[in-house]
């Protein structure tokens, strides 16, 4: 099995708004819905081919000269130190090329773009249910940083509305 990573073509477009189904699944959390992540991460994609902004990048990871996987790259400003550096927004790899190390392969490919692009960290997000990719990516060395919380609220009573707009 050969494995190419390479910066995406126009004609991988399409290859890649399909990778985002990928990326739900496994068990969501009940306030987010398949729909809105799946259509997150999509015009997040189709931006970038729309006109590739300034460091940010999309890597294809080919297996025999057939798209087996993507990895998005950001840079976005770290709080803390405010200074720029690596995120890897997306990463999906197809249900075929699962376990064989496409999504390692594409990691490696991540560090070598941040390290080239002078960053001196890589950072990625994962859901807490997302056991799979959670594993993968502290086998890689990944350690957790900080838990996001969320409080779903409900606004269909008006009150909490109210509360917000000083009302």
């Amino acid at each position: 099995m050969a494995v190419t990573i390479r910066p995406a073509r126009p004609d991988d477009q399409a290859f890649a708004e399909a990778m985002c189904r990928r990326l739900v699944d496994f068990p969501l959390a009940s306030w987010r819905s398949p729909e809105e992540i799946i259509e997150a991460d999509r015009r997040v994609i189709e931006a970038f081919f729309a006109a590739p902004p300034e460091g940010q990048a999309l890597l294809i990871a080919d297996v025999d000269a057939v798209r087996a996987g993507i990895a998005f790259l950001e840079t976005p400003t770290d709080y803390f130190t405010r200074r720029p550096h690596a995120h890897l927004g997306v990463l999906s790899v197809t249900r075929e090329h699962e376990g064989q190390g496409i999504g390692r392969a594409l990691i490696d490919a991540c560090i070598d773009w941040a390290r080239a692009h002078g960053f001196d960290r890589l950072t990625l997000s994962a859901m807490v249910n997302n056991t799979r990719a959670r594993t993968l990516y502290a086998r890689q060395g990944f350690g957790e940083e900080y838990v996001r919380y969320v409080l779903p609220l409900d606004t269909g009573s008006g009150s909490d509305d109210a509360v917000r707009s000083g009302t």
